[in-house]
């Protein structure tokens, strides 16, 4: 059953033989570390690396012109524009080491641009009385044209090398998770089959091969390994989504209608410990509104410490949540005796099951990003950035949330639901459905992140078939001036996160200066498809759209009162809401059962600043919304 080898690469060293390590046990005590308070006004640098300490660039000399100490934020034009990223690590005020790629390279010709090819190498290790040999750091990096970033280790003084892929477990191809946020994302890597049990060990932390970005680093550990220890490197969940379609991918929450069964329950296990475990097993619990639906475990297994690689358990069962609510999944590795460092073995996160909105975002905004990408060269105008929907029953799309992390008060969007279609040789075509009017963001827009504009035609959302593939997009309208290149135009930027399992496949981008569009991102973008539930389908048509309607508010604009009509086609239960740019409800009437008819609402807009609001009628099963404006 094991698949997959983590960690170390081939070795070509001399090793000591696994029955005299195991001989002698590990208490998790820390030997070594280091925390880079290196700053010294009284250096040109600014910094001084201690004695034993190498640092090497591509120039081949010891200078570290690549490699700086700071504890401010990466200043590249791209980092800034993404609102600037620092190492959030334990000791972090007190200084890390940086390469800062994206400012080194800011505005150079490709031709001049420079590859790092650098490396840190630590003071050589004792390690003849440690029997098992723990690394850990922490870090950030984001970075592009694929680098090699590793940690080297010798026991022969750099006659052969052990490699650890310092990207693994980061939970993204080219960044670690914790961009724009307070979790810090910890590297460990058990070097004991090179170094444990030698007295002279190099140890070389090496970025090889890219140009752009960065990549931060901070409080090196070296500890011998626990006793009793497991480690969790991966974990995973799928959506069970046979027919009718293929890939739906995971949401943070999702309509009641569109449900899909949750298996493909699996994790990556080591044995991080000095002692053979018994009985180590995966569980999965879930659980909703703090009450345990679903609790499973994989087959047990037994570990040897030195002579098993990770080994990936699975869980066949599955589980489909039946009604609304807040579920936690848990993910777990256990075993039969006590483990004694239980924070690397437990894994957890958030979904919600609503009546109405589809997202692949939690609400926290870890980044944001903008259309501009890294082609500052080229305008964007009618660019487009969106998040793919997949519904699996009929539905009709309602209207478009969008975080707004950052933005200038001149820029110009819409919104626009998209249709994917697969045309003619399999060429993928991307169809217009329904589009708000373009706005002008103004003041009101940035109160709380949140803008939700609604989709209509006639008063009509948009109907969306079972197995269709849909665009919830916006649509930049960002004409800059050749002057204000570096000032990026005017545009908004919008949140998103990495710390949710991973939907990158379901991000879109259209650049309008090369008519294409692409799949795929960093990063999962922070906007949402909201739906309307429809219980009474017939032939594709529900019967409510043809039986009630609701009217424009007259007049419009107004300044003190408007009036609401509405019509209804049989007795139902009605009320009214009306909400800001933000959301936020600001009046609520509920006027119980009204007959078959048309009817009038009196609205007075007392204590309502001016802007545009959006009021919805609430009939049955059925939401209309408009758009109203107060003088």
């Amino acid at each position: 059953m094991k698949q997959l080898i983590l960690l170390a690469a081939v070795l070509s060293v001399s090793l000591m033989s696994y029955g005299q390590l195991h001989s002698l046990k590990g208490d998790g005590q820390v030997f070594w570390e280091e925390h880079f308070d290196w700053g010294n006004p009284s250096d040109d640098k600014g910094w001084t690396a201690p004695e034993g300490w190498l640092i090497e660039d591509n120039s081949g000399d010891d200078t570290g012109y690549v490699w700086v100490w700071t504890n401010d934020s990466m200043k590249g034009p791209f980092s800034e524009r993404d609102g600037g990223y620092i190492l959030n690590s334990t000791t972090g005020d007190n200084g890390f080491l940086a390469i800062d790629l994206d400012y080194l390279n800011a505005y150079k010709p490709y031709t001049e641009m420079l590859f790092v090819n650098s490396s840190i190498t630590l003071p050589i290790l004792d390690c003849s009385e440690h029997p098992s040999v723990i690394i850990s750091l922490e870090q950030m990096f984001k970075y592009f044209n694929s680098p090699r970033m590793v940690i080297e280790v010798s026991n022969d003084a750099g006659a052969h090398w052990a490699e650890f892929d310092l990207k693994m477990g980061t939970g993204s191809a080219t960044n670690t998770q914790n961009l724009l946020n307070d979790e810090v994302a910890v590297y460990m890597a058990n070097l004991s089959e090179v170094a444990g049990g030698h007295p002279e060990v190099t140890i070389k932390i090496t970025w090889d091969g890219s140009m752009l970005y960065f990549w931060m680093l901070d409080d090196i550990t070296i500890r011998e390994g626990w006793d009793y220890d497991v480690k969790m490197n991966h974990y995973d969940v799928e959506l069970i989504d046979d027919n009718p379609l293929d890939g739906a991918g995971f949401y943070y929450s999702v309509p009641k209608t569109q449900i899909l069964p949750m298996g493909g329950f699996e994790g990556s296990v080591i044995n991080y410990g000095d002692i053979d475990l018994s009985d180590v097993h995966f569980n999965v619990a879930i659980n909703k509104n703090g009450v345990e639906q679903f609790n499973e475990s994989s087959e047990e297994v037994r570990y040897m410490f030195f002579a098993d690689p990770a080994d990936t358990l699975v869980i066949e069962q599955s589980y489909t949540p039946v009604d609304y609510g807040h579920y936690e999944i848990n993910f777990a590795m256990k075993m039969l005796e006590e483990d004694q460092a239980p924070e690397n073995n437990e894994k957890s996160f958030l979904f919600h099951v609503s009546d109405s909105v589809f997202a692949r975002t939690p609400d926290i905004n870890e980044a944001n990003e903008s259309p501009w990408r890294d082609y500052y060269q080229y305008t964007h105008e009618g660019d487009y950035m969106g998040v793919e929907f997949n519904p699996i029953a009929d539905c009709e799309a309602s209207s478009i949330s969008v975080y707004i992390a950052r933005a200038n008060l001149d820029a110009d969007f819409n919104f626009t639901l998209l249709e994917i279609e697969e045309g003619e040789g399999g060429q993928l075509e991307f169809i217009e459905l329904l589009t708000t009017e373009i706005f002008r963001v103004d003041s009101a827009m940035l109160q709380n992140g949140w803008l939700t504009l609604p989709l209509e035609a006639d008063g009509q959302g948009e109907f969306m078939t079972a197995g269709g593939r849909y665009i919830a997009a916006v649509q930049f309208w960002t004409y800059i001036e050749e002057e204000d290149l570096i000032n990026r135009g005017n545009t908004f930027w919008i949140g998103s996160t990495q710390s949710y399992p991973d939907s990158y496949d379901k991000q879109w981008l259209f650049e309008s200066y090369s008519g294409f569009w692409t799949q795929g991102s960093d990063y999962n973008k922070m906007i949402r498809l909201n739906i309307n539930n429809h219980e009474n389908i017939i032939d594709g048509v529900e019967q409510l759209q043809l039986t009630h309607s609701l009217d424009q508010n007259y007049p419009n604009p107004f300044t003190s009162e408007t009036q609401i009509r509405y019509e209804l086609g049989n007795k139902e239960e009605i009320s009214l809401e009306i909400k800001d740019l933000t959301g936020r409800t600001v009046w609520f009437l509920d006027q119980g059962y009204k007959e078959a008819g048309k009817h009038i609402i009196l609205f007075e807009s007392t204590n309502l600043e001016s802007g545009m609001y959006f009021y919805t009628l609430n009939v049955g099963n059925q939401r209309i919304t408009k758009r109203m404006i107060v003088d």
